[in-house]
Parts: C-alpha cells; sequence; structure tokens
C-alpha cells in the first residue's frame, strides 16, 4: 500500500511483477519495472511522460471521456477499465488491458494504473475475426457462383424449353399430317380402296409414328441428360452382336437404296457397357450417314476391338460438314447450315456426344464438303 511517505514507498511496485504506472494528473509520477520492460522503455526513464504521450489520440480521448464522466467500469468504485493502446519507446502501438484507480490514501490527483499485456489476446481475435471474415466472404463469393450457376441452369433449361418446342412445332406437323391424312382416307374410303392400297396407308402411320417415336426418345434423352437424371446402365453383351443388329435393322428401313459394309476386325466380342447408349450411338451414326448421303453410295461401319478398348467408325461418300460447323455439331438441337433441305432435330450427333463422354472415350470428325464425312468413337470397354 502507498503511505504519505512518498515516492520512496514506490519500491514495493518494483518488487511484483505486475505493470504498475502511477499518474499525477495526466503525468507518468512513477512506473515500476514490470511497466518499464513492457514498453521498452530504460529504467526510470518513463517518469516525466504525459498520458498525450502514451496514448494513441483516439484512446487519450476515450480515457478522457471516461474520467469527465466517471464511469464505473471495475469492482471498486471510481475504477475506470479500458482496452486500448499504449505507445512504447519506439513509438509502437502495444494492446494493453488499462484499469486505473484512485489513490487508496486518497489523494484526488493520483491515479493508479495496472496496466496487463494484451497482445498475444488481441493477435488471437484478429486471427478470428481475418478467419471470420475470411470466411465470410468466401461465402459470399459461393453464394454468388451458386445464385449465378443456378440462374445459368435456368437459362438453359429455358432454352431447352424454347429449342424443344421449335423441334415440335416444326418437326412433328410432317408425320402428324401424313397420320392425320391416311387416317382420313382409310376412315372415308377405307370399303373402296383395295388391300394394297390399305397396307399402304396402314404402313405410312405406323412408319410416321416410329419416326415420332424416336424423335420423343432423343428429346427424352437430352432432357434427362441436361438434368443429370441420366445415368449409364453397365452390363455384359456381344457387341459384334449388335452392330449386324443394328446394321440390318436400318439396311431393311432403307430398302435397296444405300449400300451399308459392315467390318469387324477383332479379339474378341464380348464387352462390358450401356447396351441401349451404345446402340442408339451406333444408329444415330449410321442413321446420319443414310441422311445425308446421295442413294446407291456406300457407307462403310467398322468395328475393332482389341484387349482395353473399341474403335468404331462409320464412313459415307454424303454432302459432308461445312468447316465453320465442326465446333458445333455436338451441341443439341444445332443443324448444319448446309442441312436446311433435309429434316431431322439436331439431337443425332449431340446423344453420341453423350454416349461417347459417358465411356469415357473419344470422338473424331473429318469431313470434306461434298465428298463425305468419316467418324471415329474411341471407347475404352
Amino acid at each position: 500500500m502507498i503511505t504519505s511517505n512518498g515516492v520512496s514507498n514506490y519500491a514495493l511496485f518494483d518488487s511484483t511483477t505486475a505493470n504498475i504506472i502511477v499518474f499525477r494528473g495526466h503525468d507518468v509520477h512513477f512506473a515500476n519495472c514490470a511497466a518499464h520492460r513492457l514498453l521498452g522503455f530504460q529504467s526510470g526513464t518513463m517518469a516525466g511522460q504525459t498520458l498525450a504521450d502514451l496514448l494513441l489520440p483516439e484512446d487519450y480521448i476515450r480515457l478522457r471521456q471516461a474520467f469527465a464522466h466517471n464511469n464505473d467500469q471495475c469492482d471498486a468504485p471510481g475504477c475506470i477499465a479500458l482496452e486500448l493502446q499504449l505507445r512504447d519507446a519506439a513509438g509502437q502501438p502495444v494492446w494493453v488491458d488499462f484499469s486505473v484507480a484512485p489513490d487508496p490514501l486518497g489523494d484526488s490527483d493520483r491515479w493508479i494504473a495496472t496496466v496487463l499485456d494484451a497482445r498475444a489476446r488481441k493477435q488471437t481475435e484478429m486471427q478470428l475475426a481475418d478467419t471470420s471474415a475470411r470466411e465470410h466472404a468466401e461465402a459470399v463469393v459461393l453464394e454468388r457462383e451458386r445464385l449465378a450457376l443456378t440462374l445459368e441452369s435456368q437459362r438453359e433449361m429455358t432454352a431447352i424449353k424454347e429449342r424443344i418446342m421449335k423441334v415440335i412445332s416444326h418437326e412433328f406437323r410432317t408425320p402428324l399430317a401424313i397420320i392425320l391424312t391416311s387416317s382420313q382416307l382409310l376412315e372415308r374410303y377405307f370399303v373402296r380402296l383395295g388391300e394394297t392400297q390399305r397396307d399402304h396407308y396402314f404402313a405410312q402411320i405406323h412408319a410416321q409414328i416410329d419416326h415420332l417415336t424416336e424423335m420423343l426418345d432423343e428429346i427424352g434423352l437430352i432432357v434427362r441428360g441436361e438434368l443429370g437424371q441420366f445415368g449409364t446402365q453397365m452390363r455384359h453383351f456381344n457387341l459384334d452382336e449388335l452392330c449386324v443388329q443394328v446394321v440390318k435393322r436400318l439396311y431393311t428401313s432403307i430398302g435397296v437404296d444405300y449400300n451399308i459394309i459392315y467390318n469387324y476386325t477383332g479379339s474378341r466380342t464380348d464387352v462390358t457397357a450401356d447396351h441401349h447408349m451404345i446402340q442408339r450411338m451406333l444408329t444415330n451414326l449410321i442413321d446420319n450417314a443414310i441422311k445425308y448421303s446421295a442413294v446407291r453410295t456406300v457407307i462403310q461401319v467398322d468395328l475393332w476391338v482389341d484387349v482395353d478398348s473399341v474403335v468404331f467408325q462409320v464412313i459415307d461418300e454424303g454432302m459432308g460438314i461445312p468447316p465453320e460447323d465442326h465446333q458445333r455439331i455436338f451441341d443439341p438441337f444445332f443443324r448444319g447450315t448446309n442441312t436446311d433441305a433435309i429434316g431431322g432435330t439436331g439431337l443425332g450427333l449431340s446423344i453420341v456426344k453423350d454416349c461417347v463422354d459417358r465411356h469415357n472415350g473419344t470422338i473424331e470428325v473429318d469431313s470434306t464438303l461434298g465428298s463425305g464425312t468419316t467418324f471415329t468413337v474411341r471407347l475404352p470397354i
């Protein structure tokens, strides 16, 4: 305790590790050794420093206001407790917990301050604040990215819906018209029509229904793929037999107007893949070759199978693909700039590409305008 003996009794404070500063008015009257060490001053050099010298301007104002309003922030009446920054001997700020109380002997002009080093705590708080701010900023960025992706996804779905409606309104019109006309003729003139004529109209109806079903299947494949709802269903099957079946079915549907040549080379025929997707891929590639080739031309279908991969190649002598279209031919609903006179949904090659991607394969196109096109598919199956 401080007694009336004065400064000599401040020696008691030097025996403690607590950082103690005694103020008289606004000047440092005494600071113990621990306080000198905390702030980096030479022993005995803090006396005579003023509050304005030791405190940063904003903290000096806060302390003056606290004194003026006599805020009681400690248990003892008249005590003031603040978190502030003191200047060290080099003028650098040091975070401290600053508690100041009036002289217990009643000297109204003398105040005793206990100073606790708060640098470690403040550093931790600032690190936590930085981490929190960074995490908040990252969360904001992620949320913005999520919203942007959601918006982009909605735009894509809107665009897909618009393209689907365009395909339906355009490509479905002709088959529906043929079905309607054929059914009306059968309804009105069934008795008068000969058996051959009736069979002809029934065949037209069946063919157009098959065509509509195929277009709906293609649209369904694209929509499910775009929505991420279409997965592969892997199973073991004979790939050579599947290719033969696809070629025979297409050959039967087109008659003798085209010459489809199928060749198989390899050390095995059994593979593990999605049977339906491989069938659709082959069908679309060969159907594309037929659609864009002149009658009585050759369409060559080659299959190579080795130990760990297969290669499909479909070669035609058709109209070819303009060079400027090569980058977009696999986009859903895209149709070549030279195909206006030929019907189609623009979905066939996008389904082929989707099948290739889902089997971790590659597809290449080599085309010369007016001379033909070669599609080469490599699958690691």
